[in-house]
């Protein structure tokens, strides 16, 4: 099931969300009607939600991933007419990634411990750079590359790995949301930090796609028929450590310019004010 419809818009094919005109007929015009679907729509990305399911049944892990790829879909492509709206559900992204992406970090390298697959180290740094699965995940086999999936004295458990990768693919949607829109409509990381909800917005120019933005990709590896889904769910943990990743790396290298960037947002807000 998709949330997308493809419509010919000025002699090109164009993708938009099914609901695109009931949110611009009955919602775009209201400041709290918008804001209040963006926090009911990301609110179903909660992992305590995951996490209430029965942790014994793979297969309903794999129908709430569904929903929240629907779910992404229509947050990706909603008609958005000013940079607060893409800016409000990045920063909710970003607030919660940084509460349930370092955790559930932890909770994977606790995991795979016994296995051998993570750091011995408890107190180790994690996912500073790529680790046994990430690396045989560059495989289109890759547990045919991890010795401890071989061996017949170590029962691993698929369950357990199943049930965290379900959390992982909850938060690589919405890593891949927060990149797509910043892309879409050239949203610097910048901006995207210093946004706050809670200030007024004033006289804000109405905001246009990128004519060259790219598709928002939704599915995750688990979603593919006939896939040994041992191999699929490797993927998806190092899809999630890398983008884990990226996120930590772009706030340090923002912290190390920060002197620079707040000059610059002074300066716009400096031009804000003259405008006004």
């Amino acid at each position: 099931v998709s949330a997308l419809i493809s419509v010919r818009k000025d002699g090109s094919v164009q993708t938009q969300c099914v609901f695109g005109s009931v949110y611009k007929n009955c919602i775009a015009r209201n400041k709290k009607q918008r804001r209040g679907l963006f926090r009911n729509l990301l609110a179903v990305f909660d992992l305590q939600n995951l996490k209430n399911r029965d942790a014994k049944n793979i297969n309903s892990s794999l129908a709430s991933l569904r929903l929240l790829s629907y779910t992404s879909q229509v947050l990706a492509y909603l008609p958005y007419y000013v940079p607060s709206d893409p800016l409000y559900i990045i920063y909710y992204i970003s607030s919660s990634i940084a509460l349930q992406g370092a955790d559930l970090l932890d909770n994977f390298a606790t995991f795979l411990r016994p296995y051998g697959l993570s750091s011995a180290d408890e107190l180790d740094e994690v996912n500073a750079e790529e680790d046994k699965l990430e690396i045989a995940a560059k495989n289109s086999s890759p547990s045919q590359y991890v010795s401890a999936f071989s061996k017949k004295e170590i029962s691993f458990d698929k369950v357990g790995f199943s049930r965290l990768c379900s959390e992982a693919g909850c938060l690589i949607l919405l890593l891949r949301l927060k990149s797509f829109l910043r892309k879409t409509y050239n949203l610097s990381e910048a901006r995207c930090i210093g946004f706050n909800p809670e200030k007024k917005e004033v006289g804000e120019k109405p905001i246009s796609r990128a004519s060259s933005s790219s598709q928002f990709h939704s599915k995750l590896p688990t979603f593919v028929k006939n896939a040994d889904l041992l191999d699929a769910m490797i993927f998806q943990y190092a899809e999630f450590r890398r983008l884990m990743r990226s996120e930590v790396n772009n706030s340090t290298l923002l912290d190390d310019d920060s002197g620079i960037e707040n000059e610059v947002v002074s300066d716009e807000e400096r031009g804000d004010s003259k405008r006004q």
